[in-house]
């Protein structure tokens, strides 16, 4: 049997493949998994950090702005009460002294200054002012109707901010002012942030100066100068593009408000590591969760691809060696999966082939006893023929042998009737030849009969041959159908296959074992077809053979009918001329007793013997008919014997054809 073709390269199980495909697949996806839940969770929780930061800047900026406001108003009213009521120097001093440390924000109370360089405050103030006109306050103050805050600067060793205004009473150009300490802001940028691991620090966006930190040793620097963090520095390049600040700046979340009523910003910040710190704790458990899952899934995959490519290897294993034509083997079709209905299938299909391979081998070899039947008939019929041929060609030189002795009779009698005087002196010749010519006869006859018992044993042996071949074409029809059944299984087997591939190429990847057997049901569905055609063409020329030896039988049956036929009448012809010859002797007896009758009996003689010339002519031209039709039959017979020859070679050729399969 000839082998499957082996795929180039090592052979490997489709449990490997699927280990192999699965577990990469799977830890891909929980790796992207990992990733995309790291990476949504991050923007997620920087989103809400962000929004947290917003909030805790919107928060601090309302109270820093609430405080402001506050105090604002508080040195409004006085400023109104003295507008109002334009005391005496006296009155206003007391006034002054009445703010002094009226609040701890601002200390000094209210001081007021004029155009002529005088300066007013609370007697026990330690202010100290040189030249008001020369300070910040007094300039801010003269342009201000309402009172309202300047720039932060700082007063002795604190950062204060000042608010003034002017104060219009009796013509006199005077600024009301107060210096209020920005500890309360530094304590509301500082303590009032609502994330925890959050910083903040306020900055005037003109100056670009701190105002409030939590490292006091940055508060009058510059933003970005020193030793500042790198997110100062990059707070400080985003001010001068924008006041609004909600962005990612050197690995932190910053978030920047302006103050309102003020020039100040509020920055906060947050380092990302430290919002991420439990997400990267949760990335670190989820890795660690999912190397456990590839670990599970992989035993998993492992045995659950065991439990089912195991049935698929045994079926591999059968279909191999069904292919090889051992038909031996079984299929446990246990279950009730498409695994297990494919081996019920196969274990159908193998009961089929034993039994349908039996049959081929039972019907082969009477396949073969009637082609050795008819090889030995057609042998035998050739020889008969032969042996009739030689046994015509005898006839045919008898019959020459007689034709020159029924004309020597004629000629002796037409010398008889001119030598009647003679005739009785050779009268003892001629009965001498007269008695050779009745043993000729006598012989010529018993040939014949013996023509006529060969020819009809020779048509006997032509109608058993006939019968045989006819068995014989019987025999192939009944292969031929078992043939086309054998093709109608390989074509239900390779839609099988297709339906196979099919549901494997639905199944995906889990579906490539299933694709494998139905490679290999195809494949044996392709070799059974190909025997199939391979005894089918065997087949076929059986049939021509059989109709071939049929037609030559019938021919040569027909032939040695007309044969027969052509025999008789040579038989019955020599029965004449027996006769003829035993009448010509009782004559020539006759002329011995009757001399004087010599004349009338020499002219019946004459007559008789041209009679029997033509009869003599026409035997010799039947003879030589006869011995060409015999010649005829043995070529018959040669090429009804090479056909049964042909014909034995054909079965043993599908007998060795059936031998390739073991049941």
């Amino acid at each position: 049997m000839d082998k499957t073709k082996q795929p180039m390269g090592k052979m490997r199980s489709i449990k490997t493949k699927l280990t192999l495909t699965i577990i990469p697949i799977v830890t891909i996806l929980l790796l992207i998994l990992v990733i995309v839940s790291y990476t949504l969770s991050a923007k997620i929780m920087q989103r809400n950090a962000t929004d947290l930061l917003e909030s805790s800047v919107k928060s601090q900026a309302t109270r820093i702005e609430s405080w402001l406001n506050e105090n604002l108003s508080a040195f409004q009213s006085a400023k109104r009460s003295i507008e109002t009521t334009n005391p005496a120097a006296d009155q206003l001093q007391q006034v002054l002294e009445g703010y002094y440390k009226f609040d701890s924000d601002f200390p000094d109370g209210l001081f007021i200054a004029d155009t002529d360089g005088n300066f007013y405050k609370a007697s026990q103030s330690e202010l100290s002012v040189t030249n008001p006109k020369e300070e910040i306050w007094f300039k801010e103050g003269l342009s201000r109707v309402n009172m309202a805050f300047g720039t932060p600067h700082t007063q002795g060793n604190e950062e204060v901010i000042s608010a003034s205004g002017i104060i219009n009473t009796d013509g006199t150009v005077r600024v009301i002012a107060a210096n209020l300490t920005l500890d309360r802001v530094a304590t509301i940028v500082n303590s009032f942030i609502s994330m925890e691991g959050a910083n903040a620090f306020l900055v005037d966006k003109n100056t670009h100066k701190i105002i409030a930190d939590r490292e006091k040793s940055f508060v009058s620097q510059d933003l970005g100068e020193g030793s500042q963090p790198a997110i100062y520095q990059a707070v400080a390049k985003e001010l001068k593009k924008t006041n609004e600040i909600n962005l990612r700046l050197a690995k932190n979340l910053t978030v920047a408000k302006e103050v309102k009523g003020t020039d100040w910003i509020l920055v906060s910040y947050i380092p990302e590591k430290i919002i991420l710190a439990d997400l990267a704790h949760l990335r670190t458990i989820m890795i660690v969760i999912s190397i456990l899952s590839i670990l599970i899934l992989g035993f998993i995959i492992e045995r659950m691809t065991n439990r089912v490519v195991k049935p698929v290897k045994k079926m591999t294993s059968v279909i191999k060696t069904m292919a090889d034509g051992d038909f031996t083997v079984s299929v446990n079709g246990k279950g009730n999966d498409e695994i297990a209905e494919m081996g019920r299938s196969i274990e159908g299909f193998i009961d089929y082939m034993r039994n349908m391979i039996q049959s081929i081998t039972h019907i082969s070899s009477g396949l073969q006893d009637q082609a050795k039947t008819s090889e030995k008939i057609s042998k035998d019929m050739y020889d008969a023929s032969e042996s009739q041929s030689l046994s015509m060609d005898e006839l045919n030189n008898t019959v020459d042998q007689l034709s020159l002795s029924v004309n020597d009779i004629a000629e002796n009698a037409m010398q008889l009737a001119q030598i009647a005087n003679d005739t009785k002196q050779n009268s003892t010749l001629v009965e001498e030849k007269m008695n050779q010519t009745v043993e000729i006869s006598e012989k010529g006859r018993s040939e014949m009969q013996q023509v006529v018992h060969a020819m009809q044993n020779i048509q006997r042996s032509i109608n058993e041959l006939e019968a045989s071949i006819g068995r014989v074409g019987t025999a192939s029809s009944q292969i031929v159908q078992i043939i086309q059944i054998i093709g109608e299984i390989a074509h239900q087997t390779n839609l099988l296959s297709i339906n196979a591939s099919l549901e494997a190429a639905r199944a995906g990847e889990a579906g490539k074992g299933f694709a494998v057997v139905a490679t290999e049901i195809n494949k044996l569905a392709k070799n059974s077809a190909e025997s199939v055609s391979q005894i089918t063409n065997l087949i076929s020329e059986v049939n021509e053979l059989v109709e071939a030896a049929v037609q030559q039988a019938g021919h040569s049956s027909d032939n040695i009918l007309d044969s027969s036929q052509l025999i008789q009448t040579a038989v019955d012809s020599f029965d004449s001329i027996f006769q003829n010859i035993q009448q010509t002797s009782s004559l020539i007896q006759d002329v011995v007793d009757k001399i004087d009758l010599v004349d009338q009996v020499a002219t019946n003689a004459a007559a008789i013997s041209e009679e029997q010339a033509a009869s003599s002519d026409e035997i010799h031209a039947t003879s030589e008919t006869t011995l060409t039709q015999a010649k005829h039959i043995s070529g018959h017979s040669k090429n009804v014997a090479t056909e049964a020859r042909k014909l034995s070679d054909s079965s043993q050729q599908l007998a060795s054809q059936v031998k390739r399969f073991r049941i």
